[in-house]
């Protein structure tokens, strides 16, 4: 079987990251605008590299159309020539016209230089390239949406709504659901000509009801949130090669494709220019141009309706009232990758809306869209789509389950949890690929039986999905629906189905511990900072140390963030009151549980993919939502810092919410059976020993790296010899808390013998951590960001020190490192420690050593040199210091005073924003 993960892709992926860092770097960061003329200019290129990779020189001749008459006119330079034809081409075929400026001379000049032309080149791999191109280029006005969206009194505007919901579906995914929506409907006799590219993805079909079988002249695809076209460009390449292999020529096969089987909707004006370019770029690759506008392409906001009806797009049921409207008609086949915006970011016209039009969708729009593209199926139709999997499992979409399970049938679920997108940040998208179908016949009895895939602790899902459909042994395990949502209905014999019993009839977490909610200041940007980015008189009196989320980690992190809390956090509970006047004065509803507030406990983490993970709450602190904090009743608090870390907890936590969003609620339904005094105490032992050793680890980076004596190889082996050492006495610990709680449970009648071979540790997460820890490069790193704040350090402060790249005494001295380890350390960078500290403007020293930003390097140029600063030492003393005789020092000055001017005008800075003052 032929694997995505082939060099081509692989080289398409990186290429795509190298641009989303130059472009963010570049652009987003510096807040500098990106003009449409050369987001254009961009699009036009990658569908030239597109064009050119199908088209060798040496065939130029043979060419008849566009190919042949403008590509080789490149061969002059004549980008401004290509770029102008290209676009007038897509003026003709795109519905929507004057959406994008042509380019000119200048914008083609901007964008060429963003990566290097072979960076260009690999883009052309695939045509889907132009569409991810195009996410990549809306990154800043994401960025600018996000904000919007975190605003107490938020009104989105449709831009800023296309802006934060744009996520470009992988190709993968893309292949996966059209294969299993589209080849069940085929006639068998046709389907023996479909590409590999597609069957090798198709499921097992669950479902026994005889299936009306279409051809290829009248199947009716629709995407109703189309954006670049990702899922139109897949099925043009499946429907051209049926109609193809029907007989059709090369122009009505063309013809039928895009006139008679594909339909898209977006509320992306710009994205249907995309889509546009997208299948023109597909059927000049055939050799076929597009002469006529592409109609069947829409865009729902261009109709004169309300300004609701226009942002609830494709979903508004408006359209509902023409039957012949693409989006009243209904289709036999309906993908989609929906836009997903939680409750908490909707405007309150959007949030009205979705309640008015669909009750049972309220808490995000991609719920709407599950409601509306299972309503536009036909009988038999098939619908495929990649959306949150909370939505089978959440309490708050029972309704809509209740509503979709009594009339579809789904007949596949892929459980791919977080990471699906590779090109989107954070592990908030937690996703799901469902396969629904409405009956062919009305009142034909429903299944309620679905297959079902978990790849959830797979890296790379598209590897294991193409494994597992290679071995039918394999396959899937059949689970039941659940209206009500969490767990599947598990069978009795199951460990799933006792642990479940148990959560049901064991005493819950809450009868013995209170779990609170922390603080949500409802402005971060504001009262949120880095302990060092505030003056060291205030921290206490006014900024207090606020203990946020830290993922997947158990035991103890490192805590670097300070609210502002000064007289009883007057300022916050009055901003409180201003963004939410409705709550009438009562600050209390969101700043939620005062009165726990500094006191020692236990906290876990809401967000986390891998498994609940329980810390040590200090005295003294706050905590935050997404560190929300449970309080012992009886003293119980080591007994349960054991408890809830051990892996059976995290099973149970899994089994009563899959997402991966853990919820106070979620924390309370927790069970604790009557341990015995010993086991517990026992139990408590052991969580102070794991305590300390993760303690221990984290504290192995914040002390002197390069031991006097060792030298740094020595230090470096000492270092890692240290922490294996460490890691495999934790590990230890935590298989004693594992075997401790398993067999209290078995004793209690909660478990039997098999569920105890069942029930294994999951060392997953832990592994990563060493490997993240003992990454070569980030140990590098650290060294010289450890070097670099000795060099800085004083007794009251730290200074602004320069050292210059070339003089008498050799650059690696002055960090106090001998020949031995500069050669060390260069070798694990894998560049001259010169060229690392001077390859761009400004580096982040702290984020190369994956930290967070502290110390920071500038390179002078006309000095050669660097300046060694920290946000601390720009707020205590302005006067770099060096050599006396050193040229840098003015050099320096200057950018100092040219960054304290707007840094001064910002106000109340913080290192970030440091970081843009030195940079411009």
């Amino acid at each position: 079987m032929k694997s995505l993960s082939q060099a081509g892709d692989n080289q398409v992926d990186l290429t795509l990251k190298i641009f989303k860092s130059v472009f963010v770097r570049n652009f987003v960061e510096e807040g500098k605008r990106f003009s449409d003329s050369e987001l254009n200019a961009a699009l036009l290129i990658v569908a030239f590299h597109c064009l050119l990779k199908a088209v060798p020189q040496s065939i130029f001749g043979k060419r008849r159309t566009f190919v042949q008459q403008e590509l080789s006119s490149l061969s002059n330079g004549d980008w401004l020539s290509f770029c102008l034809r290209l676009y007038e081409m897509v003026l003709r075929c795109c519905p929507i016209k004057d959406t994008l400026p042509p380019p000119d001379l200048k914008s083609i000049a901007s964008v060429r230089s963003i990566v290097k032309e072979e960076n260009w080149r690999a883009l052309g791999e695939s045509v889907s390239s132009i569409g991810f191109t195009y996410e990549i280029l809306g990154l800043a006005a994401r960025k600018r949406a996000l904000s919007a969206t975190q605003a107490a009194n938020k009104e989105l505007s449709i831009e800023e709504l296309i802006a934060f919901t744009q996520l470009y579906t992988p190709d993968w995914v893309v292949d996966f659901l059209i294969a299993n929506t589209a080849i069940p409907l085929i006639d068998q006799d046709k389907g023996k000509t479909i590409d590999d590219r597609f069957t090798r993805w198709l499921l097992p079909q669950t479902d026994r009801e005889t299936r009306i079988r279409r051809t290829p002249v009248n199947l009716k695809l629709i995407d109703p949130a189309c954006g670049s076209g990702q899922f139109l460009l897949s099925a043009f390449d499946f429907l051209y090669g049926l109609h193809r292999a029907a007989g059709s020529s090369s122009s009505r096969a063309l013809h039928m494709v895009l006139f008679d089987n594909l339909y898209g909707a977006d509320i992306d004006d710009k994205s249907i220019w995309v889509s546009s370019l997208g299948l023109l770029v597909k059927s000049l690759l055939l050799n076929e141009t597009i002469a006529s506008p592409l109609n069947n392409l829409i865009c729902p906001r261009f109709s004169g309706n309300s300004h609701a009806s226009e942002l609830l797009g494709s979903v508004s049921r408006i359209w509902l009232r023409d039957e012949e409207h693409i989006l009243g008609r209904r289709y036999d086949i309906v993908v989609t990758n929906p836009p997903y915006i939680g409750r908490k970011s909707l405007s309150r016209e959007l949030k009205l809306s979705l309640k008015d039009e669909y009750p049972r969708c309220g808490s995000d729009i991609c719920a709407a869209f599950l409601e509306r593209s299972m309503e536009m199926l036909s009988p038999g139709g098939r619908m495929g789509m990649i959306t949150q999997s909370s939505l089978l499992t959440l309490p708050s979409y029972q309704d809509l389950r209740q509503h979709l399970f009594n009339r579809y049938h789904f007949d596949s679920i892929v459980q791919c949890g977080t990471g699906v997108f590779p090109r989107a940040s954070g592990e908030k998208i937690d996703s799901v690929l469902l396969i629904g179908k409405l009956p062919a016949r009305a009142h034909a009895p429903l299944e309620t039986i679905a297959g079902n895939f978990d790849l959830r602790t797979i890296a790379d899902h598209f590897v294991s999905l193409e494994k597992k459909l290679d071995k039918a042994d394999e396959l899937q395990k059949m689970i039941s629906l659940s209206k009500k949502g969490g767990s599947p209905n598990w069978s009795k014999n199951s460990s799933s189905y006792r642990i479940m019993q148990t959560i049901t009839n064991a005493p819950p977490l809450s009868s013995i511990a209170q779990v609170k909610q922390g603080l949500a200041t409802t402005d971060n940007q504001r009262f949120v900072r880095s302990y060092w980015d505030i003056p060291e008189e205030d921290l206490g009196p006014v900024w207090v140390p606020y203990i946020k989320g830290a993922g997947s980690e158990r035991w103890y992190s490192e805590n670097n963030f300070v609210v502002k809390w000064g007289k009883d956090g007057s300022e916050i509970k009055q901003a409180v009151v201003e963004a939410y006047p409705y709550l009438k004065g009562k600050s209390s509803w969101v700043v939620k549980n005062e009165q726990f507030y500094f006191k020692p406990g236990l906290c876990f983490s809401f967000i986390n993919k891998h498994r609940l993970a329980v810390r040590r709450l200090p005295a003294g602190s706050i905590f935050d939502v997404a560190s929300s904090a449970i309080f012992s009743n009886n003293g119980d608090e080591d007994f349960l810092f054991a408890y809830l870390n051990s892996s059976l907890l995290s099973k149970m936590a899994n089994l009563i919410n899959p997402t991966i969003n853990m919820q106070v609620g979620d924390i309370k339904r927790l069970p604790v059976p009557p341990f015995s005094i010993d086991t517990k105490e026992k139990l408590g032992q052991l969580a102070r020993q794991c305590y300390e050793k993760k303690l221990a680890i984290a504290s192995l980076w914040s002390n002197q790296l390069i031991e006097s004596g060792d030298g740094l190889n020595g230090s470096l082996t000492k270092l890692r010899n240290k922490q294996i050492k460490l890691y495999e006495e934790l590990g230890t610990s935590e298989g004693e808390i594992d075997e401790l709680v398993l067999f209290s449970f078995a004793s209690l009648g909660y478990l039997c013998a098999t569920d105890l071979k069942e029930l294994g540790r999951n060392d997953n997460a832990l592994d990563r951590q060493a490997k993240h820890d003992n990454d070569e490069r980030a140990f590098a790193a650290r060294v010289l960001v450890e070097a670099a704040a000795n060099l800085m350090r004083t007794k009251q402060s730290e200074r602004i020190v320069i050292v210059p790249l070339l003089a008498d005494i050799p650059f690696h001295e002055r960090f106090g490192f001998d020949n031995a380890s500069a050669t060390t350390l260069e070798t694990l960078l894998g560049m001259p420690l010169t060229k690392y500290f001077a390859r761009s403007k400004v580096c982040d020293l702290s984020k190369q050593a994956k930290g967070a930003s502290r110390y920071l390097s500038v390179y002078l140029p006309e000095s050669k040199a660097i300046m060694l600063l920290s946000a601390r030492s720009m707020k205590t003393n302005l006067q770099p210091c060096g050599d006396s005789s050193l040229k840098g020092t003015f050099e320096a000055k200057e950018i100092l005073k040219r960054a304290e001017l707007l840094l001064k005008n910002k106000g109340d800075w913080t290192t970030n924003d440091l970081l843009k003052a030195l940079g411009d």
